[in-house]
């Protein structure tokens, strides 16, 4: 069944909320500080970008997946471009003061979580499998961890290999450790792509970003 929040509402509310970002960026590089993104702010951009999204926009996205009481009533096309105007916008300014690379396609900001599990059904089979490697993998590769548990359960047969948000700049592989590491991972990747750095950690270097936040937590520079 055709879902709304696909037909353009998620769409749209991203469009908004990587809008705030590149706002932020632009207000730091004016007042000469160094951005701080975290948890709690990206929260309330969230929130700020959900006022954004217009209710014709929504009631357009309803229309599009069939909800309607109404059947005569004229489809319209979802507005998932609004907003883009002042996101090409901010864009185009972060770049003539160099927070972004001139080479850099906005089209690949906009996508960077194209490939991130969003599925409710495979999100569940990823927490069983979570559980069942912390109980009896010891360790075990967690792509054979996830095929033997579907097949104990009867699932279907599925390619974890396609989970995995990879990114050509070495993203660490999520799929392969654990919840916490998701968590480290947007926070850290949010702060190299909005300050303009190069992706400079791996895998490798998980342990030490979490201790690292755990320490900004309790010093409260990280809430």
């Amino acid at each position: 069944m055709s879902q709304p929040c696909d037909q353009g509402i998620i769409q749209n509310l991203k469009v908004h909320y990587r809008r705030f970002l590149l706002v932020e960026r632009i207000k730091v590089i004016d007042d000469k500080k160094d951005i701080l993104i975290n948890l709690l702010s990206a929260l309330h951009n969230l929130r700020r970008a959900w006022t954004e999204v217009k209710p014709q926009t929504i009631a357009n996205c309803f229309r599009h997946a069939k909800f309607v009481i109404n059947q005569e009533v004229e489809e319209t096309v979802a507005d998932e471009a609004d907003g883009m105007d002042e996101l090409l916008n901010a864009w185009g300014n972060l770049q003539l003061l160099g927070g972004i690379n001139k080479e850099a396609a906005m089209m690949d900001y906009m996508d960077v979580d194209a490939d991130v599990i969003t599925v409710i059904a495979k999100a569940n089979q990823v927490c069983k499998v979570n559980k069942k490697q912390t109980e009896k993998s010891k360790g075990q590769d967690i792509q054979v961890v996830i095929l033997d548990c579907n097949v104990q359960r009867g699932y279907e047969a599925l390619d974890p290999t396609n989970w995995l948000a990879m990114n050509k700049k070495n993203i660490p592989m999520q799929a392969k450790t654990n919840g916490n590491d998701c968590g480290v991972f947007v926070c850290q990747y949010a702060e190299c792509v909005t300050q303009g750095r190069e992706i400079d950690f791996s895998q490798e270097t998980m342990d030490n970003l979490r201790e690292k936040m755990s320490i900004e937590i309790r010093r409260g520079e990280l809430t």
